[in-house]
């Protein structure tokens, strides 16, 4: 009898080890798991404009740029009737967020924070609130594609053109939060 119970508790010991073993293989697969995560939405956050702001003013840059393209041109040649070109501005407003909208007062700040794809308005806000002071807005034109075809039946060349329009907008360190810099 005696040896059927030393052999049950040392069954129930072993079971007992086993178990712990598993819930501290769960425990320290949770915990990777929640620092990959953190690390993914930290990544995701300095891939902003506002989180590259953001850097870019706690590394002590005076000087920070955000670029956006606000209209799309796409050109093309017609055989016998000529080149023409379409354009369209490029969609502003923050995709994936039905229902929300800056404007409207549902977007919290929070929720604008941790969104990639903000409004020009809302990002630019949020960079000026990070301690960057609006200084300069330029536009350029960058080509992406050109395609050009004799003419039929007379002399030149039929050329059409696609592109962008491109908002470089420069900011400069904000006295007001440089604290000295």
């Amino acid at each position: 009898m005696r040896l059927m119970e030393q052999w049950k508790a040392q069954r129930l010991a072993q079971q007992d080890r086993e178990r712990a073993a598993k819930r501290r293989a769960a425990e320290q697969a949770e915990e990777e798991r929640r620092r990959a995560e953190e690390e993914t939405r930290r990544k995701a956050w300095e891939a902003t404009d506002h989180g590259r702001a953001q850097l870019a003013f706690d590394a002590g840059d005076r000087f920070f740029q955000v670029q956006r393209v606000i209209s799309k041109t796409r050109g093309q040649t017609i055989p016998m009737t000529g080149a023409s070109a379409i354009s369209k501005e490029a969609d502003q407003s923050a995709e994936g967020i039905e229902g929300e909208t800056v404007f409207s007062g549902r977007l919290s700040d929070k929720r604008a924070a941790s969104t990639t794809n903000l409004p020009l308005p809302k990002t630019l806000a949020l960079v000026e609130e990070t301690g960057w002071r609006l200084a300069h807005v330029g536009y350029v034109y960058r080509e992406t594609y050109s395609e050009s075809r004799n003419k039929v039946l007379v002399s030149g060349q039929q050329i059409a053109t696609s592109g962008e329009i491109v908002a470089i907008f420069l900011f400069r360190r904000s006295a007001a939060k440089a604290g000295g810099r």
